[in-house]
């Protein structure tokens, strides 16, 4: 009898081959290995210090041993997070706390611990890949098509900027919201508010989603307002303990209270008032959701339909830091192959979207994927040394080439047109009630509009990563 883990492999490498496969593990591994940018190593150390303190029996001053890696100079960043990601990332760092003690040195000086450090989040972004292929097979895609629901989340313009090149964790929180989504669609309550009330942990924007999805759901306000205290409790409970280090915890939640901040700032004046137009749209979708009484043959496309809905309005409402974007990801891969109409329509507004908003954030935070950062890492370490460069090519100059910052304006205008126009294109249509949702067929030739949008926008996501072999060639050239 064959194990689940042989049928699964048979399935995703029976449409897509093996070769393919490959060709993507190494397109995510090489940049996510050679980029080290200061919010990572921060995390590192943070699961590292987890371990610490545990190890002298003080797991609930954790945040002062955090605060002590950050004075004596091995991070940058206060913690910043509640502890669970904090302990996820220090079961894996394991085996880098003995070499620490065993050594007697840090991983900041040792190439291959920090590679083996980060490569956390390849594991749980294949995780979420398939999850992503759990989900598809599970609202009813073909396995073919469900294969390639995966491959589309893999290789996205944001998976390469945001995830291989920025190294954010956000990919975890994805996994457990993937993870409550499937449950969500199984109507398995019990296991959605648990794998929710681990997301939301990981970063709110979980909570974004949670909230739409028990509207769609459920019309009894007490039933509601209960389902939201269960995901909450959790959280609140894995608090307590740690509220001994009120300079740490104030720190932090001044910085939470800042991200909040950032998300209410763009507002709309209205009568004596002005009104977050993120309350405005968050407000909207939430509306929707109660108000509308979905059918059998609906649900599965509302599934996934309300994610998008929420993370797409959110997105149109408030000046995000660009590694937040990743949570878009899964819901455009997976709703790319559950329509059947205008499919190449479709593919060209989220080329639209994902180039625009990528090369934008590539101007207007160029610091976070500088060539600095390679520094330490895989290509520096075994190619080519960043010290040997006299004149790389930065993404200041990329900034010089491109005149994005003096047209910011226009870019991010094709950024919103083309994430409302996904919107619209993705809005369930009339007959869903009646005759369910027409996914791609399998004779659709879905690998070769595929391969062509990993090109595009894998390419320009990894564009930090290809400026530092431009730099190479430029040093070699120049002599």
């Amino acid at each position: 009898m064959k194990s689940k883990i042989r049928i699964c492999y048979e399935n995703l490498t029976k449409e897509i081959k093996i070769w393919e496969w490959i060709i993507v593990l190494l397109a995510i591994s090489l940049p996510l290995i050679s980029f080290l940018y200061m919010d990572t190593n921060s995390i590192i150390r943070c699961g590292l210090d987890v371990v610490r303190s545990l190890a002298s029996g003080q797991f609930l001053h954790f945040y002062d041993f955090a605060q002590e890696s950050r004075w004596s100079g091995l991070m940058v960043h206060p913690p910043t997070y509640d502890i669970l990601i904090y302990l996820v990332v220090a079961v894996w760092q394991l085996p880098v706390s003995i070499y620490e003690v065993v050594t007697g040195t840090t991983t900041e000086h040792s190439m291959i611990a920090l590679v083996y450090s980060k490569y956390i989040l390849v594991l749980f972004l294949m995780a979420s890949a398939y999850m992503i292929y759990k989900i598809a097979g599970k609202i009813g895609l073909t396995e073919k098509i469900a294969a390639w629901t995966a491959f589309a989340f893999l290789t996205g313009g944001f998976i390469a900027a945001y995830v291989c090149i920025a190294g954010q964790y956000d990919i975890l929180g994805i996994f457990f919201t993937l993870l409550g989504v499937f449950y969500y669609q199984k109507k398995d309550t019990k296991w959605f508010l648990i794998w929710f009330s681990i997301a939301v942990q990981f970063k709110f924007f979980a909570l974004f989603i949670f909230i739409p999805l028990v509207l769609l759901r459920y019309k009894n306000l007490i039933h509601i307002a209960i389902q939201m205290v269960c995901v909450m409790i959790p959280t609140a409970i894995l608090r307590i303990p740690f509220l001994n280090n009120l300079s740490v915890v104030t720190e932090k939640n001044e910085i939470q209270a800042d991200m909040l901040d950032r998300i209410f700032r763009n507002r709309i004046a209205i009568f004596e008032s002005d009104v977050p137009l993120s309350l405005l749209f968050l407000g909207a979708v939430c509306l929707f959701c109660y108000w509308k009484d979905v059918k059998e043959k609906e649900w599965n496309y509302y599934c996934i339909f309300v994610p998008f809905l929420a993370v797409a309005m959110l997105f149109l409402s408030f000046p995000f830091l660009p590694y937040w974007l990743v949570y878009l990801a899964p819901w455009t891969a997976l709703l790319f192959f559950m329509k059947r109409e205008k499919a190449d329509r479709r593919f060209l507004f989220e080329l639209g979207m994902t180039v625009s908003i990528v090369l934008v954030q590539f101007s207007h935070f160029d610091w976070v994927f500088e060539l600095d950062n390679m520094a330490g890492m895989f290509v520096d370490k075994v190619i080519y040394s960043y010290e040997k460069f006299t004149n790389p090519l930065t993404m200041s100059n990329w900034n010089t080439i491109l005149p994005i910052e003096e047209n910011e304006f226009l870019i991010y205008g094709m950024y919103i047109l083309c994430l409302a126009a996904m919107i619209l294109a993705y809005w369930p249509g009339k007959d869903l009630a009646e005759k369910g949702m027409e996914a791609q067929e399998d004779s659709y030739p879905c690998r070769k509009m595929m391969w062509i949008r990993f090109i595009i926008t894998f390419g320009i996501g990894c564009i930090p990563f290809l400026l530092y072999f431009g730099s190479i060639a430029r040093q070699i050239i120049s002599g």
